[in-house]
């Protein structure tokens, strides 16, 4: 990634640059695996770069007593059992926000996001999609995942 030209653009206004990103990427790695999403036009252009990463969502967080105890036993032999592998789509500490490289690419980099990530996650094998603490200010690009 520091080899392209646009990781440097894509986070330059956040506090939480490619240095972040880069840094979290590659020392977080026990309960998260992580992707960036270069985000090209027809051209070939890179119009944005997107953080992502997969998590195993345990189901029965919460629960307590007998089922718990239960829940337990079933694991330690099958270790996935009620987990399930979401795609999660921002940052795992703070806020998300879109990589764009240039303020004219908001709408078609939500566009382009959306179109990728059905696909993306089906073939990944997780049936959950999470737009992680985005702020309000993203509503209306993001608009589309709603639907």
């Amino acid at each position: 990634m520091q080899d392209c030209p646009a990781w440097h653009e894509a986070f330059h206004d956040k506090c939480k640059d490619h240095r972040f990103y880069e840094l979290y990427g590659t020392t977080l790695t026990d309960n998260f695996e992580y992707h960036f999403l270069i985000l090209e036009d027809e051209e070939r252009r890179v119009r944005a770069i997107q953080p992502i990463f997969f998590v195993r969502q345990n189901l029965t967080e919460g629960v307590a007593g007998l089922a718990r105890k239960t829940v337990d036993g079933i694991r330690k032999k099958f270790p996935r059992f009620l987990t399930m592998k979401t795609l999660m789509v921002g940052c795992t500490a703070g806020e998300g926000h879109r990589g764009t490289c240039r303020p004219e690419d908001a709408d078609w980099t939500a566009a382009a996001l959306h179109s990728f990530l059905e696909a993306f996650a089906r073939e990944s094998r997780a049936p959950l999609v999470v737009l992680k603490d985005f702020p309000s200010r993203y509503r209306e690009p993001l608009r589309s995942f709603s639907c």
